[in-house]
């Protein structure tokens, strides 16, 4: 790709181009600068003391400038001279892919001369070109160019002895800022040295890609969170930025990305969780700064950059919220800061309400921006000016109170000179009047909860304390509107169509237009309902009447409201209205933690999968519609994002309205949406049993997750059957039982032939002949290295030795993943290569017409399990071998196959650890209690029976008293009492008793 070598060429020259010129001309410039302006001003001055001190002024000052006009200019050229130098390659390709349509490949590069050949593999270039990992060694140049600009600047100013502080940064059109825009990073670099590499901030769903108001380690999302050894390192103000700015930087994206994709409703309000996860860690890097109060200035000055350079209305809400955090930590010098860059800022938009909202917050000095205000007045002459300070009194003091006269005094007085020239002047003076003499009723919006620790925000008892951001005078009609309803729920004898008046009414006043003031009337409204549920009464019962009328509007606005043949209407409709109390839900759950409520919420969603699950022609054509609806609400709020939710999720999901139905639906069609919850529930499980961290509320919801198993084993087996891969993709090693369980799920149409009967011939059975349904998506974790490609190369070919004595490297995770994940391997990585290569294995057996006699042994999929078996340490054996025993389940070609590969790298094993850890990963999961999986029962029964194992012979199995008793009670349940002469061994017989 021409395009890519171009920008490679252009980053890498620029790069060594402008550090070379800079190290190069700074002196030279310096001597020929003051030799040219001392030869000028001696003509013209002829104190020479006078003459040297301006001389070595002027070269300071413009010294940087001139490097920079240099290092500019020989960038410049360098590019033109690689372009030129690189032109015909540039050519040939374009050419090639106009002419053939393909890439094109220099093969040549690898004959001539010592690279690329010698390159280490991940530089090595491979056909299809260079991988993100490989162009990084060329955008890293530019990285390195800035680096040594940001240090030789910081070395600079330490050297000038003293920095300047500027108060916006360089867009914010301040005149310090356009007068040096380098001095703030120049301030940095003296503090911070070198940089280091950020951690990764990303949000994954599947192997490739890393995933997140409480979302979303979302599918294949990666959590938004920073690591806990970064949190624990004291950072210099410098270092402390860095990182900030990566996460506001991420923060805003997300904002806007949000207000764009306001329709999309799921989207937004995972990106809403994102953004409160990223926020929450601003507090705490601020803390382990060493210089705290400067961080916290410079993040205000980020959050006022970008309050008044961003036209999105959200983006300035968050940059609000950020301020609010700051000003928490030091109240002082925030106020102080943020005033200054509001006073000395150029930009227009401070004359509108974002200044409003910095009053609002007391984040801004009331009577210094009167004051800076009474001054731009200019005896009235300024009527932009004019008509804001007007608004102003009459918005900030006579109307909310905010402030009072004597605050405003400056401004007053100054608007009072102006009022002879003012039309309709007389009910200026009596506004002017009535300013003068108010006095503040109502404290700033923040400040009570100035004293309040950011990082474990406490419960807010204001009434209605959900809706932030929502003024009263929006509020109370809405609550008027909701009592209205509840009143007219709870007459005797109403029928639903007595409330369709009651949506006209919402319909004349705009409050069903399916936009945000919909969104706006059910957050009130379900704010209400959780306010007024914890209001017990003389029963010490919460009381449920708001969340049953509320419940009751969902219902029938569903049913009434819209077209009733737009069925696309409808169910958008209560899709928004879901996500608008999901908007209610999150807050709620992260605020108060502890003391959160679930029963309001699951109330409220019982309810309506009760009505709305109810057989009536009216919603019979939109049933399964609703069912996803609700679903896609369940994956949002799934517990590893919402953990105060966890047990009332699991009661939902498990609901005789919800889960039976979804089984049930025609074609299958709900399968992939329980599918996808039940994942989700074993993600948050599997942080905790992945090292046995059981609490009593993690014990709980254990049990309950092998409750819902169980259902599904005895009614829906083929569903475990279909889906067993994603399900023990996600299911740690340690939970052998659970796993067990999902293994042992058989179609409910097939009768499994007894494990323990004497000489069973199981490669006669004819369900063994027959491929197993997997509707899991076992593909995608391959893409993971470009892993597949590869993979299917040798499979055909069974060339390129190199592949599989590399592979062993690429199931590897980088270090930082592997201390999140708790191993160093990449375990969904290494499932889908087992599966895969097996599946590609018993293709190629079936397709050839000649009977073979061994059919697994010298072949590429052999090679690729005997190398792993050989090459993994202890640990990712384990895991490759749990991978294999994965498939030993119900019969069918894939049990058939996968024990024969146990059985055979038992056989061929040249290191006895190889048979110890088979028959560890084998035994582990025959002694815990039932079910034990059909495949893994004939596995090891000819393993411990089949003379050629010689198993009973190896030191592993007689190694202690304990394991060898435990090996005897295992045969003996297996095949009958065991006899201790080795001759004897492979007389043992099976029983007909079961495990």
């Amino acid at each position: 790709d021409e395009q890519k070598m171009r920008r490679a060429a252009h980053l890498m020259v620029q790069s060594l181009a402008g550090s070379l010129a800079l190290v190069t001309c700074k002196e030279p410039l310096r001597v020929s600068m003051s030799n040219h302006i001392r030869s000028f001003l001696q003509a013209q001055v002829g104190e020479p003391s006078v003459v040297e001190q301006v001389v070595q002024v002027i070269s300071s000052e413009n010294l940087e400038l001139g490097c920079t006009i240099i290092e500019k200019a020989a960038m410049e050229k360098a590019v033109r001279d690689i372009d030129d130098a690189l032109a015909p390659a540039y050519t040939i390709r374009q050419k090639h892919r106009s002419q053939t349509g393909q890439p094109y490949f220099d093969m040549s590069i690898f004959t001539v001369g010592r690279f690329p050949s010698a390159l280490p593999d991940p530089l090595r270039p491979k056909p299809g070109g260079l991988g993100s990992q490989q162009l990084r060694v060329y955008e890293d140049f530019a990285y390195i160019h800035r680096l040594a600009q940001v240090v030789s600047q910081g070395q600079a100013v330490s050297q000038g002895g003293q920095t300047t502080q500027v108060s916006l940064d360089a867009r914010s059109g301040s005149p310090e800022a356009a007068q040096s825009p380098r001095v703030s990073e120049q301030q940095e670099a003296k503090e911070a040295g070198p940089q280091k590499d950020i951690p990764p901030y990303a949000t994954q769903e599947g192997p490739s890609e890393e995933k997140g108001p409480g979302a979303f380690p979302p599918e294949g999302s990666q959590k938004v969170t920073i690591p806990a050894a970064v949190l624990t390192q004291p950072f210099s103000p410098a270092q402390c930025m860095e990182k900030v700015t990566v996460i506001l930087g991420k923060v805003f994206e997300l904002v806007a990305t949000t207000s764009d994709d306001k329709a999309s409703g799921t989207a937004s309000l995972q990106q809403e969780f994102d953004i409160r996860k990223l926020l929450q860690e601003i507090p705490l890097l601020v803390g382990k700064c060493t210089c705290k109060d400067e961080a916290v200035m410079a993040v205000a000055r980020q959050a006022v950059a970008h309050l008044f350079h961003s036209s999105i209305p959200s983006v300035a809400n968050m940059a609000l919220e950020i301020l609010d955090a700051m000003i928490v930590v030091n109240p002082t010098a925030v106020q102080k800061e943020v005033t200054n860059l509001v006073l000395y800022t150029d930009e227009e938009r401070k004359f509108s309400d974002i200044t409003f909202s910095l009053i609002r917050g007391a984040l801004i000095s009331v009577s210094d921006f009167t004051t800076h205000l009474s001054k731009l007045l200019d005896n009235g002459r300024n009527t932009k000016v004019m008509e804001y300070a007007i608004q102003l009194i009459q918005k900030v003091v006579v109307e909310e109170q905010l402030a009072s006269g004597s605050q405003f005094q400056a401004l007053i007085d100054a608007v009072a000179k102006t009022i002879p020239r003012q039309a309709g002047k007389g009910d200026l003076a009596n506004l002017l009047e009535h300013a003068r003499n108010q006095t503040v009723s109502k404290t700033l919006d923040k400040e009570r909860e100035r004293n309040r620790p950011m990082e474990v925000p406490a419960p807010v008892e204001e009434k209605h304390w959900l809706l932030e951001g929502e003024t009263p005078s929006v509020v109370e009609p809405i609550v008027k509107f909701f009592d209205e309803w509840i009143a007219l729920v709870n007459m005797s004898g109403a029928s639903d169509k007595a409330f369709l008046p009651f949506l006209s009414k919402l319909q004349q006043h705009g409050m069903l237009k399916g936009d945000d003031t919909t969104d706006r009337m059910v957050r009130v409204f379900t704010s209400v309902c959780v306010e007024r549920c914890e209001m017990v009464g003389a029963d010490k019962q919460p009381n449920f009447l708001a969340v049953d009328a509320l419940s009751k509007f969902i219902v029938v606005l569903f049913k009434y409201h819209g077209e009733p043949t737009s069925s696309f209407m409808k169910v958008n409709l209560l899709n928004k209205v879901l996500l608008s109390v999901q908007r209610v839900l999150f807050p709620d759950c992260e605020i108060r933690r502890t003391t959160f409520s679930q029963r309001p919420y699951f109330r409220l969603f019982v309810n309506l999968l009760f009505a709305l699950n109810v057989p009536d022609p009216t919603l019979e054509p939109y049933n399964f519609q609703v069912l996803t609806v609700f679903s896609n609400m369940f994956h949002n709020i799934q517990p590893l994002r919402l953990p105060g939710f966890a047990f009332a999720w699991l009661e939902l999901i498990s609901h005789r309205m919800f889960l039976p139905r979804v089984f049930l639906a025609k074609g299958q069609k709900g399968w992939p949406l329980f599918q996808r919850l039940l994942v989700d529930l074993l993600h948050l499980l599997e942080t905790y049993l992945r090292n046995a961290e059981l609490n009593e509320a993690i014990r709980l919801l254990y049990k309950g997750t092998l409750r819902v198993l169980l259902v599904l084993l005895h009614d829906f087996p083929e569903f475990l059957c279909d889906y067993h891969f994603s399900f023990c993709d996600v299911i740690p090693p340690t939970c052998i039982q659970m796993r067990n369980l999902i293994l042992s799920a058989f179609p409910r149409n097939m009768r499994l032939p007894d494990p323990f009967t004497p000489n069973l011939k199981v490669d006669l059975l004819p369900e063994i002949r027959e491929p197993p349904r997997i509707l899991s998506n076992y593909t995608v974790a391959l893409g993971y290295n470009g892993l597949r490609q590869d993979l299917d190369i040798y499979l055909k070919t069974r060339g390129h030795l190199s592949f599989i004595l590399e592979l062993r490297n690429r199931l590897l995770l980088p270090a930082q993943e592997a201390q999140a994940a708790g191993t160093r391997y990449n375990v969904p990585v290494i499932n889908a290569l087992v599966l895969y290569v097996g599946i590609q294995a018993v293709a190629q057996t079936q397709s050839k017409s000649a009977q073979i006699t061994s059919p697994i042994t010298h072949s590429a999929p052999m090679d690729i399990f005997q190398q792993l078996a050989i090459d993994l340490d202890a640990e990712g054996r384990y895991l490759f071998l749990n991978a294999i025993a994965n498939q030993l389940r119900y019969p069918n070609n894939h049990t058939h196959y996968f024990s024969c590969v146990l059985l055979y790298l038992f056989a061929e094993a040249n290191h006895e650890i190889i048979q110890e850890q088979i028959t560890r990963v084998l035994l582990e999961r025959l002694i815990v209690a039932r079910p034990h999986p059909w495949g893994l029962l004939i596995t090891f029964i000819e393993l411990i029976k089949n003379p050629r194992y010689n198993f009973w012979s190896h030191s592993f199995v007689r190694c202690a008293p304990d394991i060898e008793r435990l090996f005897e009670s295992v045969a003996r349940s297996c095949l009958g009492p065991p006899k201790h002469s080795e001759d004897d061994a492979t007389d043992l017989q099976p029983t007909s008793s079961s495990t």
